[in-house]
């Protein structure tokens, strides 16, 4: 007596793996754009909060009478601040007047500025820069040309400061 076993040919298998690798041969390369991209999204926010704690540390240095080369936060850590009294470029100055993550971010000073590289791609342009000369409002920029993903290559430019003027740098 023959029994009547079922199961897919051969051809049905066959068939089954293509369609597999063609969705895999899809999907693969977007969610790997995805990584790229959230690094962009990491330094946008990045830059929101330099932009935040440098128009806070200057709201406090005006409050105080708009003079002195520091501001006094309520955490009570000192904010070296320029002429216009928003916060230097240096470890005294905007790295004291913002907490940001260690493990994601590193802080490198040059000369008149900081650029906080996305942690992992120092060196690379993947990058928040705050610059400061002592005068005026400073300039937040992010750089994502190196950070992976579909990005312009060229940065996102724009001021912080007193409302910022926005716009495509590079």
């Amino acid at each position: 007596m023959r029994s009547n076993e079922q199961g897919f040919t051969l051809i049905e298998l066959i068939v089954v793996i293509v369609i597999i690798g063609i969705l895999a041969a899809i999907a693969i390369p977007k969610f790997v754009g995805l990584s790229g991209e959230a690094r962009t999204s990491a330094l946008q926010g990045f830059k929101s909060s330099l932009q935040d704690a440098s128009v806070m540390v200057h709201g406090k240095w005006l409050a105080g009478g708009g003079s002195g080369t520091s501001v006094t936060l309520a955490d009570g850590s000192t904010v070296t601040v320029g002429s216009s009294g928003y916060p230097t470029a240096d470890a005294n100055g905007i790295e004291k007047a913002i907490s940001y993550d260690q493990n994601k971010f590193t802080a490198t000073a040059g000369t008149g500025d900081v650029k906080f590289y996305y942690k992992g791609y120092e060196n690379k342009n993947c990058y928040v820069d705050y610059a400061y000369n002592g005068n005026g409002a400073p300039s937040i920029t992010v750089n994502d040309a190196d950070c992976g993903g579909n990005n312009s290559g060229s940065g996102t430019g724009g001021t912080g400061g007193t409302g910022g003027t926005g716009g495509t740098g590079g």
